[in-house]
């Protein structure tokens, strides 16, 4: 996404961002998605107060969408002051024979989900925006095609259904296939083409910095949870952007070109996710801000989220 911006693309919907609410909390950071087949089946949440509490948030409890659940876990969470929630699955028949993988995974942390409540906290998961394409899987830069999680096709709306990153993938993949023939026979690109449309701005400056690329993404993504994650609001992002220039402007690039490009790259994309949350003042799917919690309609019909370079 970082490299197409910087070459001329629109990049679409990037505000839109879904957390995962079930994850296996963990303090060595090794977490594990726990599929939300798992509630479907008659998994629980509680809090660490023992208390259920998704019936207090929404009519469908524990099946809510993911969105609603993040929310809501985020706010037990806040509420106990705890880093999770619990997920009880040892009502679920034979829990161990249809979700092996969990399973073994929460064995590997002395967990056993036949009695024991499961620690799960959110993460982030999936971007629903990207390069915008057309439906032929087309950009916005002749002769250059996108498909599956780097795109923007339109089919995830603000909220993705589970399983619909398969359908984009194979649809689309499928589409730009099909199309082989004519893109073979367009004319070749010259490179001074590609370079022509790039903003200068945004290329790569190697300076002497104070802080290592590791470092530099370790903070980035403090800072992206904290101010750029489940729940947002005007003041917070602000404050994001202000930290991340203030990274970009103190990145050493030592001796690892890869880790600095990488978390260029990803300074480039939260930039770019930042401004889009800043613009889109209402909540809607995966972007929600608590400055302004409602969903504005009109506002949609009008607003395209685009970024152009």
């Amino acid at each position: 996404m970082a490299a197409a911006f910087r070459a001329g693309c629109r990049l679409a919907d990037m505000e839109f961002i879904q957390f995962h609410p079930t994850v296996l909390f963990s303090h060595d950071n090794q977490r594990f998605l726990i599929s939300e087949a798992v509630r479907g089946e008659g998994g629980l949440l509680y809090n660490t107060r023992g208390e259920r509490f998704m019936p207090a948030y929404h009519a469908l409890e524990e099946l809510a969408p993911r969105d609603i659940v993040s929310r809501a876990l985020l706010n037990e969470m806040l509420e106990t002051g705890s880093e999770y929630v619990y997920l009880d699955m040892s009502k679920i028949p034979q829990v161990g024979l249809r979700f092996p993988n969990i399973q073994r995974s929460c064995m590997e942390k002395g967990i056993d989900i036949t009695r024991d409540y499961v620690p799960v906290s959110p993460a982030a998961h999936y971007t629903m925006g990207g390069i915008a394409t057309n439906t032929r899987g087309e950009t916005g830069i002749y002769a250059l095609y996108c498909c599956g999680e780097a795109a923007c096709t339109g089919v995830h709306g603000a909220n993705r259904l589970a399983s619909n990153s398969l359908l984009e993938g194979i649809v689309f993949g499928q589409r730009i296939v099909d199309n082989a023939e004519e893109i073979f026979y367009r004319r070749h690109i010259a490179v001074s083409e590609i370079f022509a449309n790039i903003d200068r701005s945004w290329v790569f400056k190697p300076q002497s910095g104070s802080i290592e690329p590791l470092a530099a993404k370790n903070k980035l993504q403090a800072i992206m949870w904290e101010n750029v994650g489940i729940i947002r609001n005007e003041e917070g992002l602000k404050k994001a952007n202000q930290a991340i220039e203030e990274i970009y402007s103190s990145i050493d690039p030592g001796d690892d070109l890869m880790a600095y490009y990488e978390i260029i790259n990803m300074i480039t994309a939260a930039r770019i996710v930042i401004q889009a949350a800043l613009w889109r003042k209402e909540s809607r799917g995966g972007h929600y801000r608590s400055d302004y919690p409602q969903r504005d309609d009109m506002r949609w019909l009008k607003h395209t989220a685009f970024i152009n370079c």
